[in-house]
Protein backbone atom coordinates (compact mmCIF):
# COMPACT_ATOMS: atom_id res chain seq x y z
CA UNK A 1 0.00 0.00 0.00
CA UNK A 2 2.86 2.36 0.85
CA UNK A 3 4.44 1.86 -2.58
CA UNK A 4 1.17 3.01 -4.18
CA UNK A 5 0.39 5.88 -1.81
CA UNK A 6 3.70 7.72 -2.28
CA UNK A 7 3.60 7.82 -6.13
CA UNK A 8 -0.07 8.80 -5.95
CA UNK A 9 0.83 11.65 -3.59
CA UNK A 10 3.51 12.85 -5.98
CA UNK A 11 1.07 12.62 -8.90
CA UNK A 12 -1.50 14.68 -7.01
CA UNK A 13 1.10 17.31 -6.17
CA UNK A 14 2.20 17.50 -9.82
CA UNK A 15 -1.40 17.94 -10.94
CA UNK A 16 -1.91 20.76 -8.44
CA UNK A 17 1.24 22.48 -9.73
CA UNK A 18 0.01 22.05 -13.31
CA UNK A 19 -3.32 23.53 -12.27
CA UNK A 20 -1.51 26.57 -10.86
CA UNK A 21 0.41 26.94 -14.12
CA UNK A 22 -2.87 26.84 -16.05
CA UNK A 23 -4.21 29.64 -13.85
CA UNK A 24 -1.18 31.77 -14.77
CA UNK A 25 -1.77 31.03 -18.46
CA UNK A 26 -5.41 32.03 -18.07
CA UNK A 27 -4.39 35.31 -16.47
CA UNK A 28 -2.00 35.94 -19.37
CA UNK A 29 -4.76 35.22 -21.87
CA UNK A 30 -7.14 37.55 -20.01
CA UNK A 31 -4.56 40.33 -20.11
CA UNK A 32 -4.04 39.86 -23.85
CA UNK A 33 -7.81 39.89 -24.43
CA UNK A 34 -8.09 43.14 -22.47
CA UNK A 35 -5.26 44.75 -24.44
CA UNK A 36 -6.80 43.80 -27.79
CA UNK A 37 -10.25 44.94 -26.66
CA UNK A 38 -9.12 48.29 -25.23
CA UNK A 39 -6.58 49.23 -27.87
CA UNK A 40 -8.90 50.41 -30.63
CA UNK A 41 -7.88 50.51 -34.28
CA UNK A 42 -6.77 53.96 -35.39
CA UNK A 43 -5.33 55.42 -38.63
CA UNK A 44 -1.54 55.34 -38.92
CA UNK A 45 -1.24 59.12 -39.19
CA UNK A 46 -2.88 59.47 -35.76
CA UNK A 47 -0.15 57.39 -34.12
CA UNK A 48 2.26 59.53 -32.05
CA UNK A 49 5.96 59.21 -32.85
CA UNK A 50 6.36 57.68 -29.42
CA UNK A 51 3.48 55.72 -27.89
CA UNK A 52 3.28 52.76 -25.55
CA UNK A 53 0.60 50.96 -27.53
CA UNK A 54 -1.11 51.51 -30.88
CA UNK A 55 -3.17 49.27 -33.13
CA UNK A 56 -4.41 49.39 -36.69
CA UNK A 57 -5.06 47.53 -39.90
CA UNK A 58 -2.91 48.16 -42.94
CA UNK A 59 -1.03 46.67 -45.85
CA UNK A 60 2.63 45.69 -45.80
CA UNK A 61 4.67 47.78 -48.21
CA UNK A 62 8.22 48.40 -49.39
CA UNK A 63 10.42 50.51 -47.17
CA UNK A 64 12.49 53.51 -48.27
CA UNK A 65 14.90 51.27 -50.14
CA UNK A 66 12.21 49.71 -52.33
CA UNK A 67 11.80 45.98 -53.06
CA UNK A 68 14.50 43.41 -52.25
CA UNK A 69 15.04 39.79 -53.33
CA UNK A 70 15.09 37.01 -50.77
CA UNK A 71 18.53 35.37 -51.12
CA UNK A 72 17.15 31.83 -50.63
CA UNK A 73 13.75 31.98 -52.31
CA UNK A 74 14.59 34.57 -54.98
CA UNK A 75 11.16 36.10 -54.27
CA UNK A 76 10.67 39.86 -54.32
CA UNK A 77 9.73 41.09 -50.87
CA UNK A 78 9.73 44.10 -48.56
CA UNK A 79 12.17 42.66 -46.01
CA UNK A 80 14.10 39.46 -45.29
CA UNK A 81 16.48 37.83 -42.88
CA UNK A 82 18.55 34.84 -43.98
CA UNK A 83 20.56 32.57 -41.71
CA UNK A 84 22.98 29.92 -42.90
CA UNK A 85 23.27 27.33 -40.14
CA UNK A 86 25.21 24.13 -39.66
CA UNK A 87 23.53 21.32 -37.79
CA UNK A 88 24.49 19.54 -35.64
CA UNK A 89 26.81 22.12 -34.08
CA UNK A 90 30.52 21.37 -34.01
CA UNK A 91 31.20 21.76 -30.30
CA UNK A 92 33.61 20.02 -27.99
CA UNK A 93 30.81 19.17 -25.56
CA UNK A 94 27.56 18.07 -27.19
CA UNK A 95 24.80 18.02 -24.62
CA UNK A 96 22.35 18.89 -27.41
CA UNK A 97 22.79 18.78 -31.20
CA UNK A 98 22.15 22.53 -31.57
CA UNK A 99 23.34 24.50 -34.57
CA UNK A 100 26.06 26.93 -35.57
CA UNK A 101 25.07 30.21 -37.26
CA UNK A 102 27.60 30.59 -40.08
CA UNK A 103 26.18 33.63 -41.88
CA UNK A 104 23.33 36.05 -41.21
CA UNK A 105 22.06 38.49 -43.82
CA UNK A 106 19.33 41.07 -43.29
CA UNK A 107 17.65 43.43 -45.74
CA UNK A 108 19.38 46.82 -45.61
CA UNK A 109 16.09 48.70 -45.08
CA UNK A 110 13.01 47.94 -42.94
CA UNK A 111 9.60 47.24 -44.43
CA UNK A 112 6.58 49.50 -43.97
CA UNK A 113 2.92 49.39 -43.04
CA UNK A 114 0.52 51.63 -44.90
CA UNK A 115 -3.18 52.51 -44.87
CA UNK A 116 -5.33 55.19 -46.50
CA UNK A 117 -3.94 57.84 -44.15
CA UNK A 118 -0.19 57.22 -44.27
CA UNK A 119 2.81 54.96 -43.72
CA UNK A 120 4.93 53.79 -40.79
CA UNK A 121 8.13 51.72 -40.83
CA UNK A 122 8.15 48.27 -39.20
CA UNK A 123 11.00 47.45 -36.82
CA UNK A 124 12.73 44.29 -38.18
CA UNK A 125 12.53 42.81 -34.67
CA UNK A 126 8.77 42.59 -35.11
CA UNK A 127 9.28 40.41 -38.22
CA UNK A 128 12.31 38.36 -37.15
CA UNK A 129 10.48 36.38 -34.48
CA UNK A 130 6.74 35.70 -34.16
CA UNK A 131 5.19 38.56 -32.13
CA UNK A 132 3.28 35.85 -30.21
CA UNK A 133 2.73 32.12 -30.71
CA UNK A 134 -1.05 32.18 -31.12
CA UNK A 135 -1.75 34.08 -34.36
CA UNK A 136 -0.97 33.26 -38.02
CA UNK A 137 2.32 34.82 -39.10
CA UNK A 138 2.52 37.66 -41.57
CA UNK A 139 5.95 36.43 -42.71
CA UNK A 140 6.88 33.56 -45.03
CA UNK A 141 9.58 30.97 -44.39
CA UNK A 142 11.79 29.23 -46.97
CA UNK A 143 14.26 26.53 -45.90
CA UNK A 144 16.69 24.57 -48.06
CA UNK A 145 18.80 21.62 -46.95
CA UNK A 146 22.27 21.37 -48.45
CA UNK A 147 24.68 18.50 -47.89
CA UNK A 148 24.39 14.75 -47.28
CA UNK A 149 21.27 13.26 -45.77
CA UNK A 150 23.31 11.43 -43.12
CA UNK A 151 23.51 14.35 -40.69
CA UNK A 152 24.84 12.06 -37.93
CA UNK A 153 28.08 11.70 -39.88
CA UNK A 154 28.32 15.00 -41.76
CA UNK A 155 26.99 18.37 -40.77
CA UNK A 156 24.08 19.62 -42.87
CA UNK A 157 24.13 23.21 -44.14
CA UNK A 158 20.71 24.84 -43.88
CA UNK A 159 19.89 28.28 -45.34
CA UNK A 160 16.64 29.55 -43.79
CA UNK A 161 14.94 32.74 -44.93
CA UNK A 162 12.19 34.73 -43.22
CA UNK A 163 10.64 37.35 -45.48
CA UNK A 164 7.80 39.84 -45.30
CA UNK A 165 6.14 40.31 -48.65
CA UNK A 166 4.47 43.54 -49.75
CA UNK A 167 0.71 43.73 -50.29
CA UNK A 168 -0.39 41.66 -47.29
CA UNK A 169 -3.37 42.91 -45.31
CA UNK A 170 -2.34 42.64 -41.66
CA UNK A 171 -3.58 43.47 -38.21
CA UNK A 172 -0.82 45.16 -36.19
CA UNK A 173 -0.37 46.17 -32.58
CA UNK A 174 2.74 47.36 -30.80
CA UNK A 175 4.47 50.54 -29.70
CA UNK A 176 5.91 53.41 -31.72
CA UNK A 177 9.39 54.82 -31.33
CA UNK A 178 10.64 57.59 -33.60
CA UNK A 179 7.72 56.88 -35.90
CA UNK A 180 8.49 53.14 -36.23
CA UNK A 181 6.16 50.30 -35.20
CA UNK A 182 8.04 48.16 -32.63
CA UNK A 183 7.51 45.15 -30.41
CA UNK A 184 6.20 45.89 -26.93
CA UNK A 185 5.45 42.84 -24.80
CA UNK A 186 2.30 41.34 -26.28
CA UNK A 187 2.40 42.47 -29.91
CA UNK A 188 0.52 41.52 -33.06
CA UNK A 189 1.53 41.34 -36.71
CA UNK A 190 -0.79 38.80 -38.24
CA UNK A 191 -2.96 38.15 -41.27
CA UNK A 192 -5.88 37.39 -38.92
CA UNK A 193 -8.64 39.97 -38.52
CA UNK A 194 -8.79 41.69 -35.14
CA UNK A 195 -12.03 39.83 -34.34
CA UNK A 196 -10.22 36.51 -34.86
CA UNK A 197 -7.37 37.67 -32.61
CA UNK A 198 -9.87 38.58 -29.90
CA UNK A 199 -11.84 35.33 -30.32
CA UNK A 200 -8.59 33.38 -29.99
CA UNK A 201 -7.93 34.98 -26.60
CA UNK A 202 -11.48 34.27 -25.43
CA UNK A 203 -11.11 30.59 -26.41
CA UNK A 204 -7.69 30.41 -24.76
CA UNK A 205 -9.02 31.80 -21.47
CA UNK A 206 -11.98 29.38 -21.52
CA UNK A 207 -9.81 26.32 -22.27
CA UNK A 208 -7.19 27.13 -19.64
CA UNK A 209 -9.93 27.82 -17.06
CA UNK A 210 -11.42 24.38 -17.68
CA UNK A 211 -7.98 22.75 -17.62
CA UNK A 212 -7.14 24.45 -14.31
CA UNK A 213 -10.40 23.26 -12.76
CA UNK A 214 -9.98 19.67 -13.96
CA UNK A 215 -6.35 19.36 -12.90
CA UNK A 216 -6.95 21.13 -9.60
CA UNK A 217 -9.92 18.96 -8.63
CA UNK A 218 -8.25 15.71 -9.69
CA UNK A 219 -4.97 16.67 -7.99
CA UNK A 220 -6.76 17.63 -4.77
CA UNK A 221 -8.72 14.36 -4.63
CA UNK A 222 -5.64 12.23 -5.34
CA UNK A 223 -3.56 14.15 -2.79
CA UNK A 224 -6.18 13.83 -0.04
CA UNK A 225 -6.67 10.12 -0.69
CA UNK A 226 -2.90 9.55 -0.69
CA UNK A 227 -2.41 11.49 2.54
CA UNK A 228 -5.26 9.54 4.15
CA UNK A 229 -3.70 6.25 3.04
CA UNK A 230 -0.28 7.26 4.40
CA UNK A 231 -1.79 8.23 7.77
CA UNK A 232 -3.48 4.84 8.02
CA UNK A 233 -0.28 3.03 7.14
CA UNK A 234 1.99 5.03 9.43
Amino acid sequence: MLTLAVPALLLGACMLIASGTSVLLRLGGSRERTLVHRCGLTPITSWPRKARRVAGVGTTAYGPGGPVLGPVSGVECAWYRMRLTRTPARRLVREEPGEDILVELTAPQPSALTDESGTVLIDPDLSTEPPNPHDPLATNLTVHLLGPSDADTWAAIVPAEIRLEAGKRVNAMGSTRRGTLCRNGFSVLTTDHVDAVLDGRVERVASTRQLARTLGLAGLVITLLSVGALLLIL
